[in-house]
């Protein structure tokens, strides 16, 4: 069973990096006009411009029912920023600890709604008009969030991220979730790699609110105590 984990694992990872790979080409070809794998990036693109509003909240409400069953697998499967941070977070070989869950991340998923609700044409305006400006910003985002992961995990999805925040709430109520299993041996090496900081062995404890299913904590322990799987106890 142990390395069937491994295999979802890294196959989870390679698929992730993947996706971040084509996100960026995207990106790319949006902001300076280099479609350099030729794909039908423009037609994507102006589907989406098309009717930003109702795009959005499909995508949302696709999203929202993947959750309800299998937690918050998209922020580290198909969300770029949470791959971009993985990345980090592997090459620092960083360790992490348990932290608790922070309030004020629902105030920052409240402020984007009504920013995006009654400011959405003038953001998209502002990106297809100034897209210098939004690549400096973009740059120094990202510069920052590497920095936050180096020091902190993945803190910004956790704490910080609305569209973290939103799901972390339906993830409550996923049919999936992470959880300790009877072969734990309390060695606290999930805890130590867990990038949410989201495990408490001593508490038989996984908090899926803010756990990101990337499956490090399966890959990393040796004696299959770590379990992804319905739940039916307390937590």
């Amino acid at each position: 069973m142990g390395i069937v984990k491994k295999i979802i694992y890294y196959l989870r990872l390679l698929i992730a990096i993947g996706i971040f790979a084509l996100t960026i080409a995207i990106a790319i070809s949006y902001l300076t006009g280099n479609n350099f794998l030729n794909l039908p990036f423009d037609e994507i693109i102006g589907y989406i411009v098309k009717d930003p509003v109702g795009i959005t909240l499909k995508f949302l409400g696709i999203l929202a029912i993947i959750t309800l069953v299998m937690g918050r697998i998209w922020c580290s499967l198909i969300c770029p920023v949470g791959t971009f941070q993985e990345i980090i977070w592997i090459i620092s070989r960083r360790t992490n600890e348990k932290r608790p869950s922070y309030f004020y991340k629902y105030i920052f998923l409240l402020i984007t709604a009504i920013v995006l609700y009654f400011f959405h044409s003038e953001i998209i305006n502002y990106i297809s008009t100034h897209k210098t400006a939004v690549i400096l910003t973009g740059t120094v985002v990202m510069f920052l969030i590497a920095l936050l992961t180096i020091f902190k995990g993945r803190f910004f999805c956790s704490d910080i991220c609305p569209f973290g925040a939103l799901y972390g709430l339906i993830s409550k109520f996923s049919i999936l979730k992470i959880h300790q299993g009877k072969n734990c041996m309390y060695c606290s090496m999930c805890e130590e790699v867990c990038p949410t900081g989201c495990i408490d062995v001593n508490e038989e404890y996984v908090n899926n609110v803010t756990c990101v299913k990337c499956l490090r904590c399966f890959n990393t322990c040796s004696d299959n105590g770590m379990n992804y799987g319905i739940k039916f106890w307390k937590h």
